[in-house]
């Protein structure tokens, strides 16, 4: 079998290589996101040694699972234990392998290996699949239905070969939610086809809105829910940590199986982390019940710390929030910009260029954009292609991991190639 690798590293390496600003790189700036103070409090006690140091259980400690499970039943309205939960190191791409590597073990008995994956999408998933020995079937989707698919899309490939259906919502690159009735149509196909429903929700909480969507994991045992703390806590990003959450037996024993191999066990000193991050989280959820200052106040003895992390995170919430909303400012007045997504959760900016435009600078396709404003504005972005979006339209990615107004400015200076 000939593997399809991402070429995403490609264009990253070699905007390094000319000393470009990665305009979709995800390192934040500490400038603009300065480490939060429980993290930096955490970092002073593993230092002092107040936590034992070394490995733990391939899974997740039984402590982070308790919480990781109470905080996901907080937002499913339903309820889950730690047997439901698989934590690895290898933050959420790592959480694919482990599950792709459980299918691929279980299909040695059903027979099924097709993974059927809207696009465009995170490249990485396409790129798993194959590695673990499972076939991708791509599911075009466009810009009029939000990048998002429908049931109607998916039922035409859902077939006896059929191991699970993947789904990213809010989606990446676009940052928009499936439509909530599509997502409950495709999984009744997964459910009438004995297959599974995987739901990459990596940036449900990156948002400065309450959560909008459930997984369905109360009402179907083969949804595979997927998480991570890395893209809705700016200080979270280095520490490469992700989960998954199912209430097949089946499933989490050969998730279980796959960190045991991959040696994905997270360190005792990522998992103190973790672990207060998940803590202020259940406390989050608490005073989301109730938001008052006399509610967060009470919750203080429960949580210390956590007025200083509520803050905290809806300073950083509204930094994004204003950055979007400056993007997409920019991109609505724009001259060259043919369309844009408008993010619902996260921080991507997804940008097409006017063929038209691009004709009249020589620029026929997104790989031949990332390399016209390579040369000329010396900015790396990620091409559309990359994704899934087909390579004639000029979309691009830009990722707001830095302050806004630097930002805007920089996304101007791709667009303005083209003016």
């Amino acid at each position: 079998m000939v593997i399809k690798i991402s070429d995403m590293s490609n264009y990253f390496e070699e905007a390094e290589r000319r000393g470009a600003v990665l305009l979709d790189a995800s390192n934040y700036r500490p400038d603009f996101y300065p480490l939060m103070t429980f993290l930096t409090s955490t970092l002073r006690d593993i230092a002092d040694g107040k936590f034992e140091l070394g490995y733990d259980d391939p899974s997740g400690s039984y402590p982070l699972k308790d919480l990781i499970a109470e905080h996901e039943s907080n937002i499913e309205g339903t309820q889950f234990t730690r047997e439901n939960v698989v934590v690895n190191s290898g933050g959420v791409t790592g959480t694919f392998d482990g599950v792709f590597r459980a299918l691929n073990v279980l299909a040695k008995d059903s027979g099924r290996r097709e993974v059927i994956i809207p696009t465009p999408a995170y490249p990485e998933i396409e790129r798993t699949v194959l590695y673990d020995g499972l076939s991708p079937i791509l599911v075009p989707t466009y810009f009029e239905q939000r990048f998002q698919p429908t049931a109607d899309q998916i039922k035409k490939l859902v077939n006896r070969r059929t191991s699970a259906i993947f789904i990213t919502s809010p989606g990446n690159p676009s940052c928009t939610y499936i439509p909530q009735e599509e997502f409950r149509g495709i999984m009744e196909l997964a459910a009438d086809a004995g297959a599974y429903l995987i739901s990459d929700a990596i940036f449900e909480e990156a948002c400065s809105e309450p959560l909008r969507q459930k997984s369905f994991l109360s009402e179907y045992d083969g949804v595979i829910k997927i998480k991570g703390p890395s893209k809705d806590r700016p200080h979270m990003n280095d520490f490469r940590v992700g989960w998954s959450i199912s209430r097949d037996p089946k499933v989490t024993k050969e998730l279980y199986r796959a960190s045991e191999v991959a040696s994905f066990c997270v360190s005792k000193m990522i998992d103190a982390i973790i672990r207060r991050e998940m803590m202020f989280r259940v406390g989050m959820d608490e005073y989301m019940m109730g938001p008052t200052p006399a509610r967060l106040a009470e919750l203080e003895t429960k949580y210390p710390g956590i007025s200083v992390y509520v803050s905290e995170v809806n300073e950083h919430n509204r930094k994004i929030h204003d950055g979007l909303e400056m993007s997409m400012g920019l991109c609505m007045d724009h001259p060259v910009v043919r369309r844009y997504c408008v993010p619902e959760a996260g921080n991507l900016v997804y940008v097409e260029v006017d063929p038209r435009s691009g004709v009249a600078h020589g620029v026929y396709d997104s790989h031949q954009l990332f390399y016209k404003v390579l040369d000329e504005a010396l900015i790396g972005v990620t091409p559309g292609h990359v994704f899934g979006s087909p390579r004639e339209e000029l979309w691009f990615r830009t990722t707001l991991s830095r302050e806004p107004l630097e930002f805007n400015g920089q996304l101007k200076s791709v667009l303005d190639v083209f003016n």
